[in-house]
């Protein structure tokens, strides 16, 4: 592949059909691009906002957007079947259905850009076609987003063993040039911490969200994307209401390497107490120093009246300056039973929660088809 110069351009229509029509693989058929203008298939659009005040020379700028695609396709119709495959080709483009455009080069692999068709076919010559034993025609498409995609998201799978209450998290990168919205898969019986901290900034780095908790049975779909619906449970439960307020504030910076998030598992998965993540992030951390000290069998072992007398007492006891601090009243209402009824009511034990995974899936995108 070093050698060829063109990039290949594949139509993977709204029908199901695939139709190479530029590059190595159309070598040979009878549909083709055509040399011209390919509108905005390269770059985006940006439109940028500007405003002036009184009294200011000039304007300030207030503002960007990247606007949606319109890509125009100039495709060549010859050969025998000529009119049979311009009626099949049209049929993989429709206005209310997603046709995708799939980029492939050597120095950049395949990314796909979804269009629809935005104007009706336009022929391009005025002789009769079938005079000429062939036809051209101008297709405009648009894509309302206007953002390359990888055909697979970058994904990364966390997994509770019993141990890794906290800090073994999930490694994550970015490498498109667009910012980058995560999504996770939640598996059950949990109540997962997500990490939603800035990367490469230094302010609010523990910043987590703690999901609803999850009972046996219930997968739940994340979507960080503000403009999504943040929450989707399979059994159909309106989980997004007890996320009382929370909200995910930070994407994937473009140009991201390798980069560790923590992941937590919360010990606390149902109460009617309020307590801020901060304790539920230090309680998980000590749970992991307890299995280290006395190993995951035995702490697997260890009853949730047991468990819930530990989590007690460390609630009494010196905390960390990053912890919260709550009133002697509220602390006291913490009490060993109080906690194993609480873990018996949702785990069970805590070792009904191991196998629970967290998959990230990172959507990774680009301004341009390559590069």
């Amino acid at each position: 592949m070093d050698d060829i110069r063109e990039f290949g351009l594949t139509v993977m229509g709204c029908d199901g059909s695939m139709w190479p029509i530029h590059g190595p693989e159309s070598w040979g058929r009878n549909v083709r691009l055509m040399e011209g203008d390919m509108g905005e298939f390269y770059e985006p659009p940006i439109k940028t906002v500007h405003k002036a005040r009184v009294g200011q020379p000039g304007s300030s700028y207030v503002g960007s957007k990247t606007m949606e695609r319109h890509v125009v396709l100039n495709v060549d119709f010859f050969g025998e079947d000529w009119a049979h495959d311009k009626s099949r080709f049209m049929r993989a483009f429709a206005p209310d259905k997603d046709t995708k455009l799939a980029v492939t080069t050597p120095m950049s692999g395949k990314r796909i850009l979804t269009v629809r068709l935005e104007e009706g076919p336009k022929y391009l010559d005025n002789r009769d076609p079938f005079s000429l034993a062939a036809a051209s025609y101008q297709l405009v498409v648009i894509a309302h987003d206007p953002f390359y995609y990888e055909p697979v998201p970058f994904r990364q799978k966390f997994v509770f063993n019993g141990s890794n209450w906290a800090g073994d998290g999930i490694t994550v990168n970015n490498h498109g040039d667009v910012e980058s919205w995560p999504q996770w898969v939640l598996t059950s019986p949990a109540k997962f911490g997500l990490p939603d901290q800035p990367i490469g900034e230094n302010f609010d780095t523990d910043r987590m969200i703690f999901m609803p908790f999850q009972p046996a049975g219930r997968t739940m779909l994340v979507d960080t994307n503000p403009g999504a619906e943040m929450v989707v449970a399979n059994d159909n439960t309106q989980a997004w209401a007890d996320l009382n307020g929370q909200f995910f504030k930070h994407p994937i910076p473009p140009g991201t390497p390798d980069t560790r998030l923590p992941v937590y598992v919360d010990p606390f998965p149902l109460l009617d107490i309020p307590l801020p993540y901060q304790w539920r992030m230090w309680i998980a951390q000590k749970l992991r120093e307890l299995v280290k000290a006395i190993g995951l069998d035995e702490f697997l072992a260890i009853t949730p009246e047991e468990i819930g007398k530990k989590i007690s007492e460390w609630m009494k006891g010196s905390v960390p300056d990053w912890v919260p601090i709550l009133s002697d009243d509220l602390i006291a209402d913490f009490t060993g039973d109080m906690i194993a009824y609480g873990i018996r009511q949702t785990y069970g034990s805590f070792a009904n929660i191991a196998g629970a995974t967290a998959e990230i899936r990172i959507p990774r995108r680009w301004q341009s088809p390559w590069l």
